[in-house]
């Protein structure tokens, strides 16, 4: 990704990278890449929140949007990370499987033209001119150093675009693309300290009207009282099938630590309960409701998602697009069991769930036992 922004900053395009403080702190300010990229006159870098060390309840507040906005032409949007767990073709082991949409704007290029696009840019302009962010503290670097890192990135370009030329071959997205009826976005407040859950409520409010099922994926779960209990009263109307990632295969100890903890509370929440146990990690965070509204973006079912972070999701209002995520959903399933209670599972025919090495397993339990005291962080 960075050779192509780098191209198209040389180009003349100009380029604006919104990154999380914290994630910024690890893995940004210290790369010299990154500073090299700075430097470039199109090219511009700002924090979320940057950590403030004396005030460790601001630097609780995450920015955990995750999009890529081109022009006023389209936007993808889902809960895609950009490393290499989750991009390119770096990583010989397990990946963590993804989802996001493209949403094109066929109207683009008319001055003044209303479009999801468009309401995406202003409130990517809301948070990058808001006072929560703060220049790329990343320093300065020596001008023939970072040159030198620059030129690599040029070359990395020239041999991608050589070597896999179909990338670089002009796309159709209006044939490419599906027809919505109706696209619009979700979004908590951008404030760093606790919030409302807008996005979480704005999601119930709409399961409320659904008529047939609704089908939520979150890599795990992390429920409130409050949110079993919502997610509880849909479940008596329509039935409800949350996917989440199997404990056997989850990266994320904390979370699925707790998951286990209160695992009896989530089956009761919904109809039915899967666990995925495919090769790769499932990171998507998608909702399907009846067969004509889908939701996806990066809100997780979690306490963290819908109190304390930033978030987005793309609400897609269109039977095509709904089918298209269905069969999506479908696929994944065929890969789960099905939790019937806390000591009880139905394991499909050909899965084979891998084994959980006690390290993991001991970690899990420790994770879910000593975060009971701040599960608002999770």
């Amino acid at each position: 990704m960075a050779c192509v922004a780098l191209e198209r900053a040389d180009a003349g395009v100009r380029v604006r990278l919104l990154v999380d403080g914290i994630a910024g702190l690890i893995s940004v300010s210290p790369n010299p890449l990154f500073k090299a990229l700075e430097a470039h006159p199109n090219i511009e870098i700002r924090f979320y929140n940057p950590p403030r060390l004396l005030d460790p309840r601001h630097d609780m507040g995450r920015m955990h949007d995750k999009y890529l906005i081109v022009d006023d032409m389209a936007f993808i949007l889902g809960g895609r990370n950009s490393f290499d767990a989750f991009i390119g073709e770096y990583l010989d082991g397990p990946r963590k499987d993804d989802r996001e949409a493209l949403v094109y704007n066929g109207d683009h290029g008319h001055a003044g033209a209303q479009s999801a696009v468009s309401v995406l840019r202003d409130y990517f302009a809301s948070v990058w001119d808001g006072g929560d962010c703060a220049a790329f503290p990343g320093g300065s670097l020596n001008k023939a150093r970072g040159d030198r890192l620059l030129d690599e990135l040029r070359t990395r370009y020239d041999a991608l675009r050589d070597g896999r030329p179909e990338l670089f071959q002009p796309v159709d997205y209006a044939a490419r693309t599906l027809p919505a009826q109706g696209v619009w976005l979700v979004s908590n407040p951008t404030t760093v300290y606790a919030k409302q859950p807008a996005v979480f409520s704005t999601l119930c409010a709409m399961m409320d009207r659904a008529k047939r099922g609704i089908v939520i994926h979150s890599p795990y779960a992390v429920l409130s009282r409050e949110m079993a209990g919502r997610l509880s009263g849909i479940a008596e109307s329509t039935p409800v099938t949350l996917m989440v990632n199997a404990p056997e295969i989850s990266h994320n100890i904390v979370a699925t630590g707790d998951y286990l903890y209160h695992r009896g509370d989530v089956i009761a929440a919904v109809d039915t309960l899967l666990e995925y146990a495919g090769d790769n990690y499932h990171h998507g965070k998608a909702l399907l409701i009846d067969d004509a509204l889908s939701v996806i973006g990066c809100y997780n079912l979690d306490l963290r998602s819908t109190y304390v972070d930033t978030e987005l999701m793309l609400v897609i209002r269109g039977k095509a697009f709904a089918d298209a995520l269905r069969a999506n959903m479908d696929a994944l399933h065929a890969a789960c069991r099905r939790v019937i209670d806390e000591n009880t599972v139905e394991l499909p025919e050909g899965l084979d769930v891998p084994r959980m090495s006690l390290f993991k397993r001991l970690a899990m339990r420790a994770a879910g036992g000593i975060m009971q005291l701040v599960r608002n962080l999770i």
